[in-house]
């Protein structure tokens, strides 16, 4: 270890892996077993935040490499790039190196700058006289002004149909129809964080206070059909259901920031 306490620099480069043994936080952090100069050691990457620097960040989307588009829906593009050279000799995909998913939203709103700009986040308590006068009118408004199209796309089949993974016959169950797709957000590879979506194709349900007793039946056939399909799919991947957590989101609200 004296010999690099003058130069710590030069020890990463004589990391040899044996083996992974587990990447974490989303993916953004892998920790590596090798050895350096036959001492075993741990290599632990992590990403570190984007620079700052506008030029840099000019420059960026022009220097992209393997950029894949992931889909498209409306306004909304995701994609997977490499944002450092690739070897064109490497017989594995260039989509396998891929080290930013990027979402790109074109053309974007006025509401749109607003939601992905710097803001102070407050907790408020909703009423349900605050949710009847303030909160649903605001969603209709929204609603009207087009802001759920996205989500129209999806479950009138305009749009992702390739990529849904499970859905009931479309219009067979009337208000009891539903669906599964990844979430835009994931980058469909890092099963560390597996991001899917529900949608229902009822369109009288805006949040959680619009549920009642009658529902809970449905909702307990949605969950089961919903974990088994993605077990199903993603088994070979070692996705198990107790693995699984299901979130109700409140995808009417949601919408609107998207």
């Amino acid at each position: 270890m004296g010999d690099f306490a003058s130069n710590p620099e030069s020890l990463i480069p004589l990391f040899k892996l044996d083996r992974v043994l587990k990447q974490d936080q989303a993916g953004r952090r892998s920790i590596l077993l090798g050895e350096i100069s036959s001492q075993p050691a741990l290599l632990i990457l992590e990403r570190a935040p984007f620079p700052s620097s506008k030029p840099y960040l000019s420059h960026l989307p022009s220097t992209l490499q393997a950029l894949k588009n992931l889909g498209a829906n409306d306004v909304y593009f995701w994609y997977l790039a490499t944002s450092t050279p690739y070897s064109t000799t490497n017989s594995e995909p260039a989509e396998e190196f891929a080290d930013l998913k990027i979402n790109l939203i074109y053309p974007c709103t006025e509401q749109h700058i607003k939601k992905y700009s710097k803001q102070a986040v407050r907790m408020v308590v909703e009423t349900p006289e605050i949710y009847r006068t303030r909160v649903k009118p605001y969603m209709l408004a929204k609603r009207d002004q087009g802001r759920l199209n996205w989500v129209y796309n999806i479950i009138d089949g305009k749009t992702e149909v390739e990529d849904v993974i499970f859905r009931t016959p479309r219009g067979r169950d009337g208000d009891e129809g539903f669906l599964l797709l990844p979430d835009l957000n994931w980058d469909r590879k890092t099963v560390e964080s597996l991001h899917l979506l529900g949608l229902v194709e009822r369109r009288d349900i805006w949040s959680l206070r619009d549920l009642r007793k009658r529902h809970v039946p449905w909702l307990r056939l949605m969950r089961e059909r919903l974990v088994a399909a993605t077990v199903e799919m993603y088994a070979a991947k070692g996705v198990e259901r107790d693995m699984l957590k299901l979130r109700w989101k409140e995808i009417k609200r949601a919408a609107w920031r998207k």
